[in-house]
């Protein structure tokens, strides 16, 4: 953790990292996180020494850093895009997300080919405006092996950001219904 901002001259201090690494102690995939809450102390530094307390304001109910830095970013992604753009973020995080079955299943990530993920929308500029806006956020990934491909940065997404939990409790009826006509559509082309 410390290693890279040394080499900049910029100190991270001693307690910041044990703090950062307590939260992400009993966290699934935490590497992510601390990599967008570092990503964000390095932009919001004020000096060459980033301090404990320049974390500790990321959760001013005094919850886990991580997850608000992790939430935050994700957060200014659906919300940084204006009018029509953050339906169209909100469409595209949900079509990347495989509904679990309540009591039963969780939620996971859904990885999509490029090219089925664009079919759902209008033929413009828009949605690769926004797919990119989302990509350069580190809410989704895009991966072009064996094909263009995008999926959520991360299964924390689903479980820690709030907004996302919200689209998906009140939309849930309406996605499974357009997942059985997706599958049904795929059978009938073949």
């Amino acid at each position: 953790i410390q290693m890279p901002a040394q080499a900049l001259e910029v100190t991270i201090a001693p307690e910041l990292v044990e703090r950062l690494l307590a939260d992400a102690l009993d966290q699934p995939g935490a590497l992510p996180m601390i990599q967008l809450a570092l990503q964000r102390l390095w932009a919001e530094r004020r000096s060459d020494v980033i301090e404990l307390t320049d974390y500790e304001g990321f959760a001013a109910d005094g919850g886990n850093r991580l997850i608000a830095a992790f939430e935050d970013a994700a957060n200014r992604a659906v919300t940084d895009p204006i009018g029509q753009r953050r339906q169209t973020a909100r469409q595209i995080i949900l079509d990347l997300v495989q509904l679990g079955i309540p009591g039963i299943s969780a939620d996971i990530k859904r990885r999509m080919r490029l090219a089925a993920l664009r079919d759902g929308f209008a033929p413009d500029a828009e949605f690769d405006t926004v797919l990119q806006a989302l990509i350069t956020r580190h809410v989704v990934v895009y991966d072009d092996a064996g094909g263009a491909s995008i999926e959520l940065a991360h299964e924390a997404l689903i479980e820690h950001w709030t907004q996302l939990r919200k689209w998906l409790f009140d939309g849930r009826v309406a996605l499974m219904q357009q997942r059985r006509l997706e599958s049904a559509a795929a059978q009938w082309r073949t």
